[in-house]
C-alpha cells in the first residue's frame, strides 16, 4: 500500500460514513481529509466534525476521537491524523456538520497514506515503558514503543531488553505485549533503523508470541496486489 483515496459527497446538514481495514492498514499511516472542490464552495459553507478511530484491542477505552474545524479543513487546506498503530485499526467513522448557503455541495476527499517511519514520536523515558507494561495497557504500550526514536530504542534494547521481558512476563496480556515489542523490532530492522543482530534477539525470545499475536489481531502484511481497503 502506498495510498488509498476515496470521496464522500456531503449533501446533508449532518453526514456520517465509515471505512474499514480489510484486513489491516500498515503500521504507520497518515489519514488526510480535505474538501476537493473547496475553491468552488468555501465561501458558502461552514463545516466541522470528527473522526472516531476504533481499534481491535481497545479494552474499555472505546474509540479515539479526532476533531476538526473549518479552520483545519478549509483555511489550512486539509486535516491530518497521524498514527503509529494503523495495523490495529478496525474501522474509522467520520461525522460532519455542515451549513451550506450556496448551491454547490462540498466533496470530502479522504486519503490514507503509508509512511515508512513513525508518524508520531515521544520523549522517551525508560520508566514510562515499564509502567505501561505493568499496567497492561496494550494500545498505549504500542503507541509509546512505536514513538521512541529508533536510536533511543536501540540503546533501550541493549540495556533493558531482559528487564522488559521480565516485566511483560508478569502481565495478563503477555502475548500481545510481547508481540508489540517483536513486531516493532522486525519492522525497524526491515527499514534499516535497527541492527540486524537485534532481529535474532526478537526471534529467540518472541517468535511464538509474534505468530500468536498476528493471529489474535487478524494481521496480515499485504503485497501491493492485496492492499487494505474499504468495505
Amino acid at each position: 500500500m502506498s495510498s488509498l483515496t476515496a470521496i464522500h459527497p456531503l449533501e446533508k446538514e449532518r453526514s456520517s460514513f465509515s471505512f474499514y481495514a480489510s484486513p489491516n492498514y500498515p503500521r504507520c499511516i497518515v489519514i488526510r481529509f480535505k474538501i476537493k472542490n473547496a475553491d468552488d464552495c468555501k465561501a458558502d459553507i461552514e463545516i466541522n466534525g470528527f473522526a472516531d478511530v476504533y481499534y481491535k484491542e481497545s479494552g474499555s477505552e472505546g474509540p479515539k476521537r479526532f476533531s476538526f474545524t473549518e479552520k483545519d479543513i478549509i483555511q489550512n487546506s486539509y486535516f491530518e491524523i497521524k498514527l503509529n498503530n494503523g495495523d490495529l485499526i478496525s474501522k474509522v467513522r467520520v461525522f460532519t456538520s455542515l451549513q451550506n448557503t450556496g448551491g454547490i455541495y462540498p466533496i470530502l476527499e479522504r486519503t490514507i497514506t503509508e509512511v515508512f517511519e513513525p508518524s508520531v514520536t515521544v520523549n522517551h523515558q525508560d520508566a514510562m515503558l515499564f509502567e505501561l507494561a505493568k499496567n497492561d495497557d496494550f494500545l498505549s504500550f504500542v503507541d509509546y514503543i512505536r514513538g521512541i526514536p529508533p536510536s533511543d530504542f536501540v540503546d533501550f534494547l541493549k540495556t533493558n531488553f531482559h528487564q522488559l521481558k521480565e516485566t511483560i512476563n508478569n502481565s495478563p496480556n503477555k502475548i500481545l505485549l510481547e508481540w508489540a515489542v517483536s513486531d516493532w523490532m522486525i519492522f525497524l530492522v526491515g527499514i534499516g533503523k535497527l541492527p540486524t543482530d537485534l532481529l535474532d534477539l526478537s526471534v529467540e525470545n518472541y517468535s511464538e508470541s509474534y505468530d500468536l499475536g498476528n493471529k489474535k489481531l487478524g494481521i496480515e502484511y499485504l503485497s501491493e496486489e492485496q492492499e487494505a481497503g474499504d468495505e
